[in-house]
């Protein structure tokens, strides 16, 4: 009885594994998203802020996976209802990689707000 248990949970686990193989390349770039930071973490109304990011791109059924940098991504900032354009900027190398420096609206409140991107990607940032 042992014995047979144990074949079938060799077979059930060989199974799985050679499922994950086939679809490993896939799985692991549909779970890529894209990042953003913004320095500094306070800024002034007025004053200017650098947002930089990662994994701006756009992949194919290509196996390895290559991606291809996202162009016009549209950054913007949010607060209450209120969201204000920073800009616009492509992404660029094989890791999509941007960058922008924006001056914040000076009516924006004093408090939080998120910066967002299209194609994803969010950082907090306080207004000072």
């Amino acid at each position: 009885m042992k014995r047979r248990w144990l074949k079938v949970m060799v077979l059930m686990m060989s199974s799985l594994i050679s499922v994950g193989c086939r679809s490993g390349p896939r799985c692991l770039v549909s779970q890529i998203a894209p990042e953003l930071t913004v320095a500094p973490q306070v800024v002034q109304r007025g004053a200017e802020a650098t947002i930089t990011g990662r994994w701006f791109v756009r992949f194919g059924d290509s196996c390895p996976p290559k991606g291809r940098p996202l162009h016009s991504v549209v950054l913007t900032i949010d607060q209450g209802s209120a969201r204000r354009r920073l800009g616009t900027v492509d992404a660029t190398g094989q890791r999509g990689d941007l960058r922008l420096v924006a001056r914040v609206p000076r009516d924006l409140h004093p408090g939080p707000a998120v910066v967002t991107a299209t194609g994803g990607g969010r950082a907090a940032v306080t207004i000072g």
